[in-house]
């Protein structure tokens, strides 16, 4: 090792003469091992080696430069560690000198690299040959430079591209390419070149380090080699790396030595250059919505993130549309390029870069890095032969946006609807609505980018997904450019779903004559108003109050109905874009029948709350889809202008949590403009003061839109999902069951987030009201259709709708009431758990019904906790209640008509009767704890040290062992393998084991003596030590191992997690859940290190038997499925004759069957992986006392009984064995 730190590294950026890289040699190493890999690594954080490539990954080549004087010592140390090495350039200098030119008079071309003043010359050249070119210098250097680049602009309305070259100065082959590409965009010929050129705005920057740059081509004192800015740190190192300096991520970078070639600088921003250049692409934000920029080498094609190993939200779209990049840069040369984000080609995280900076502090969804030519046989010292290939094929790759550039075409002819005039209502006469289905990503991706211009494009259905349809609405004036669009750059198909769009909205347009509140038709805000007064005239309970006001000095009026100060209130609101009358018709309706409505189903829902029904939130948006003179049918927004074209934000983009982070777009004229700060509509400003002030008069919120047919829940403004995303889906899962039935009318299901996938959306009222307020049930309901009417549905589909809403609200009811008080979270308090006054009710199901009604109960399980799951008819279960669910529980049980009683009456106090006493020795009278169980098992190996012998099968979360003892009376002996304690509450599983276990060694009883001295015994009390422990000191009733889930689960089954068969039945995907399998088979050590041990002995034994408890039944496998075994009648009859012996001692009765028949469908179990595994022949497990009276709190005076009666039973399964034949000569010896 002294030997690779002996390795000495030349500070060349503080030579005081030009750098000279004579018989300087460049290799390839190729790490194999992980030590290799390490070594190296280690090496570049503590040796500053000169490495041209990093080490990345085990295989992946990394490229080294090695001085002349310390050859020697680089093969001895290769030699030393393994590592397999090529020579690629022999003298680095040669190489060098090969870059250079020399002097040319004859202007700029790309057969040579130029230095920073030719660059600038030529910049300034093509500002006076071409009007549309404005050299800017925006940006400042160290050394007092400035940062030049170009701007064309070809219309103000286009959409831009930003162009970033030479951040590292060694990188030449960047600046040339990106002065090749400006000097193409503004004089090829090629029509696709033209029309990327001519489509978009340009911002060109081909040398982001001037300095730096310049220090390369310095023939006195420069280095060709240097890639850092050139601002001192401390006396001995110069420079910072720039594309670590930004800030975003910055605090991602590994290495902070000043004189590292990634030194990141003291802080963000430190260097003049990133600072300037930063305000400057800030200021230009809203001018572009693409960001490229060049590096070299290595042929890579990356996006964000490199800060971080976690996926950018839109992740799959641009690695997608890279795939398609790199496909057409390979065309020309057959250059090969990778694609995929930073941090994945990356070991260290790569932050404070401009790329992360630009998508994750600037929102833009269109960004890439591009890592030039080549691979590795020039590195950074690309020959200049090589600048115009590379730049043609990534010119190439660039014109993969020229179907972006077609659609601007279309875009440009549609100006907003909506904007006030005294020219008339706006007519869509001729305007078509075609459904569009893309089935392939090319196509979807085609259609997403469209997106990029919908500030001006008109979305009915935007793009979610491959092969769900896109409703797009076009203008008989741009109707070719449409098809050209999609003949052109796609295989769509589509067609057209509505002909005249004015048409249709001629038919919902409300009669001139008002013919009284029937719901048949859609009604005026006036109208909407006057109803609602109307209502409060008419009922005492009802009062019209003012929620907020508009832009447009109109009154947010909504309807409070107060049943009863302490019950529970639910806030609706609906009409949020003006042109979804749905909405608001809908909440009217439903305020109707909750009024007067004598189904007692909506009574009880109308009764049992308080309300705050808001029909509309945007009245001016409203109002103006109404106005016959000068409105817009489909007008969506508020009314407030923002300069002289643009009016209106859209109202749920624009509330105060999340604001402006994502899913808007920042010009004030598209219809997803936020607006300009949070709450700068007065409308939403307002409301949500009046929400605020009543917060604690309601916890639940209910929005409505339309259309589309969804019921979502938050968040929007992420893809990750809120605390309790599983109980709303559930209670959304039943609510859309219901909604279904009346008229088959299917919705979507899920949050926000989940349906916009990529695309999330910020600012809206239920991310606001769900975390601000805490409000734990949002939903979010959009309506009807699913675009066969889109926003003009006709007003016939009015009370349909209504009533099938009605139907899942009075569901999402019953619902709630298992969900409204806060979950008592016993698994992860740090005290110890408290059963007061808990009660256990036995219930007997009579029908399929009842278990029917039962099983969905079971998803609420920490307010219904099932003992036993419900599963056959007529056998008893057992459900524990939390004390403050008992008037939900008897509410809920009368509906369902299941007889019951009550069983345990608290279940605190049978706890404390089974609780053990102060006791060092053991006994049978009592239960143990895990220590006293562990040093009995010691002891008797020390009492008998022939025949007991201490075995480790395993180890847990928390570290400790789990013990079992080898029990061998004569060599050679048949072995038996007995297990207890898998589930940590049963603690009579582990009494009875360690009962059997001591009869075992000192039992005189013939029978019991033949079956013990010619086995061999495996016997491990406890297979879930963790969790035994943890029923001893914090939770009597904890039932998986210790092992945390996420911030709020603990636990995996033990008896789910076995690789075989795992996941496949009856368990649970909530990691809350008492029967959650684990992430993957053999996901938890106590599982995965049983299993190796007993494969280690698996030929030494022929019987697997497991104890659990309750429920007094013998059972084989399988669990997983109820097909039968082949040795299934041989198991039954056995087991027949075992259960027959357990009764005859105490009368106890038992039954025997498969587990998949006798008690429930079960997979990932022990017994079942033995059996699977190994193909065991005898394979029993046995669910101990009681039947239920006493369930797992079974009192200690049980503990003898149990055990007697559970060894009788053994010895008569293992003398019946000789009676089925095919035993092995030493088992029939025995029972002969």
């Amino acid at each position: 090792m002294w030997r690779i730190i002996a390795f000495s590294i030349v500070i060349v950026g503080l030579a005081a003469g030009k750098v000279s890289y004579e018989d300087y040699k460049v290799f390839s190493i190729y790490p194999t091992t992980q030590r290799q890999h390490e070594l190296l690594r280690m090496n570049i954080r503590q040796f500053n080696y000169w490495f041209w490539k990093e080490p990345s990954w085990i295989d992946k080549e990394v490229q080294l430069m090695i001085p002349p004087h310390d050859l020697g010592t680089f093969y001895e140390i290769a030699n030393i560690i393994g590592i397999t090495y090529k020579l690629k350039i022999n003298n680095v200098q040669k190489l060098i000198d090969n870059t250079f030119t020399k002097h040319q008079s004859k202007g700029f071309d790309f057969h040579s690299y130029h230095t920073l003043q030719e660059i600038y010359d030529d910049l300034e050249d093509l500002a006076k040959k071409y009007p549309k070119v404005e050299v800017v210098a925006p940006g400042e250097t160290y050394e007092g430079r400035y940062i030049k680049g170009v701007e064309i602009i070809n219309n103000v309305e286009f959409p831009g591209i930003f162009i970033e070259g030479g951040i590292h100065a060694k990188e030449w082959i960047s600046p040339a390419t990106v002065m090749y590409i400006l000097h193409q965009l503004l004089t090829s010929e090629d029509q696709k070149v033209k029309s990327v050129a001519n489509n978009f705005n340009w911002f060109i920057f081909p040398v982001f380090n001037p300095d730096g740059y310049e220090f390369t081509f310095n023939n006195t004192h420069g280095d060709r080699l240097w890639k850092k800015s050139r601002k001192p740190f401390n006396s001995s190192c110069i420079g910072a790396d720039l594309n670590r300096n930004w800030g975003f991520g910055w605090y991602n970078v590994s290495r902070k030595d000043p004189c590292s070639d990634i030194y990141p600088g003291n802080k963000p921003y430190s260097e003049k250059e990133i600072k300037t250049m930063a305000r400057y692409i800030r200021n230009r934000k809203h001018h572009f919505f693409a960001y490229v920029a060049f590096q070299s080498y290595g042929q890579l094609l990356t996006f964000p993130y490199g800060y971080t190993k976690e996926r950018i939200s839109n992740y799959d779209r641009l690695y997608q549309l890279g795939k398609r990049v790199i496909d057409v840069l390979k065309q020309r040369h057959n250059t090969k390029y990778e694609i995929g984000a930073i941090g994945e080609f990356y070991y260290d995280l790569q932050g404070g870069s401009s790329t992360d900076y630009v998508a994750g502090f600037l929102n833009k969804t269109i960004v890439y890095l591009y890592k030039l030519r080549d691979i590795n046989d020039y590195g950074f010292l690309l020959p200049p032969e090589y600048i115009i290939p590379t730049g043609e094929e990534t010119l190439d790759s660039l014109e993969i946006y020229s179907c972006v550039v077609i659609m601007w075409k279309i875009v440009l002819c549609f100006m907003l609807m909506g904007l006030a005039t005294n020219y008339g209502m706006v007519s869509y006469e001729g305007y078509k609505v075609f459904k569009v289905s893309p089935v392939t990503e090319k196509e979807f991706i085609t259609l997403e980018l469209l997106q990029t211009f919908r500030s001006k494009f008109i979305y009915w259905k935007e793009p979610r997904w491959v092969n769900k349809e896109v409703f797009v609405m076009v203008s008989r004036e741009k109707l070719q450019e449409f098809h050209d669009i999609m003949s052109s750059y796609t295989n769509t198909t589509y067609k057209i779903r509505f002909d005249n769009v004015q048409t249709l909205i001629d038919m919902t347009m409300p009669r001139s004559n008002f013919q009284g509140y029937n719901f048949k038709s859609y009604l005026t805000l006036e109208q909407i108003y006057a109803y609602m007064d109307e209502l409060a005239r008419l009922n005492f309970k009802l009062k019209v109050v003012v929620g907020g006001r508009t832009y447009e000095n109109r009154e947010i009026k909504g309807i409070k109905i107060i049943n009863d100060a302490n019950k529970p209130g639910i806030f609706i609101g609906g009409g949020m874009y003006g042109l979804e009358w749905i909405s608001p018709a809908t909440i009217l309706y439903i305020l109707n029948q909750l009024i007067y409505s004598n189904n007692s189903d909506v009574r009880y829902i109308a009764d049992n709350h308080n309300w705050f029904i808001f029909p509309i939130f945007n009245p001016d948006g409203y109002v103006f889809t109404f106005n016959m003179t000068h409105g817009d049918r489909l007008w969506k927004k508020t009314r407030k202008p923002f300069n002289s074209n643009c009016i209106g934000a859209d109202p749920n983009k624009n509330w105060n949590f999340q604001w402006n982070t994502s899913g808007v777009d920042n010009d004030p004229c598209s219809e997803l403009y936020p607006g300009n700060k949070s709450f700068s509509e007065i409308e939403m400003k307002t409301i949500s003061q009046y929400m605020r002030l009543n917060s604690r008069k309601f916890d639940k919120y209910i929005s409505f839109y339309g259309y589309g047919q969804q019921l979502k829940f938050p968040y929007a403004y992420t893809s990750k999902h809120i605390s309790n995303y599983d109980e709303l889906k559930r209670i959304g899962r039943k609510a859309l069951q219901s909604l279904r039935e009346r008229y088959n009318t299917v919705y979507w299901l899920g949050s926000i987030g989940d349906y916009y996938g990529n695309s999330i959306v910020s600012g809206t009222s239920e991310d606001y009201v769900t975390v601000v307020m805490d409000k734990s049930i949002v939903y979010q309901y959009v309506l009807r259709d699913e675009g066969d009417y889109g926003y003009l549905l006709p007003p016939d589909q009015i009370i349909p709708t209504g009533k099938e809403t009605l139907d899942s609200l009075i569901t999402l009811d019953v619902m709630w009431k298992l969900t409204v008080l806060p979950t008592i979270a016993i698994i992860i308090t740090a005290q110890k758990a408290t059963y007061d006054n808990y009660k256990v009710f036995r219930i007997t199901p009579t029908t399929q019904k009842h278990i029917t009604l039962l099983r969905k109960l079971t998803t609420f399980y920490n307010k219904f906790i099932f003992w036993e799951a419900p599963v056959l008819v007529n056998v008893t279960i057992n459900l524990m209640i939390v004390p403050n669910y008992l008037p939900q529980f008897y509410e809920v049980i009368t509906q369902i008509g299941v007889p019951y009683y009550n069983n345990i009456e608290n279940v605190q106090t049978l706890i404390d009767q089974t609780m053990p006493r102060y006791q060092s020795t053991f006994d049978f009278k009592s239960y143990h704890s895990l220590e006293i169980i562990y040093n009995n098992m010691d002891d008797l190996a020390k009492q008998y040290p022939n025949k007991v012998k201490i075995i480790v099968g395993g180890r847990t979360y928390e570290k400790r062992q789990i013990k079992g003892v080898q029990v061998s009376f004569k060599a050679n002996n048949p072995g038996i393998f007995l297990e207890g304690g898998i589930h940590a509450r049963e603690w009579i599983s582990p009494a009875t084991v360690m009962y059997i276990l001591h009869q075992l060694l000192t039992s005189n009883n013939s029978d019991i003596r033949n079956l013990a001295d010619n086995h061999n015994w495996y016997i491990f009390p406890l297979f879930n030590p963790d969790g035994y422990v943890y029923t001893h000191k914090t939770d009597r009733l904890w039932r998986k191992n210790r092992k945390p889930q996420n911030l709020f689960c603990v636990g995996t089954d033990l008896n789910r997690n076995w690789d075989y068969k795992w996941n496949t039945v009856y368990v649970s995907k909530n990691p809350c859940f008492s029967s959650y399998p684990g992430r993957k088979p053999f996901s938890e050590i106590e599982t995965r290190s049983m299993s190796k041990y007993i494969q280690s002995i698996s030929n030494k034994f022929y019987a697997y038997i497991s104890f659990h408890s309750f429920k007094q039944l013998l059972m084989f496998p399988y669990g997983y499925t109820k097909a039968h075994l082949n040795n299934y009648d041989e198991l039954y009859e056995i087991g027949l004759k075992a259960i027959t012996a357990v009764k005859k001692r105490y009368g106890t009765a038992y039954r025997i069957g498969n587990i998949a028949e006798t008690i429930y469908l079960a997979s990932g179990t022990t017994t079942d992986y033995i059996k699977g595994t190994y193909n065991k022949r005898i394979v029993y497990v046995y669910e101990l006392r009681d039947r239920g009276h006493y369930g797992f709190l079974l009192p200690p005076d049980q503990i003898i009984p149990t055990g007697e009666e559970t060894l009788d039973s053994l010895v008569t399964i293992f003398k019946e064995m000789i009676v089925y034949g095919n035993m092995s000569e030493m088992i029939c010896k025995i029972y002969k």
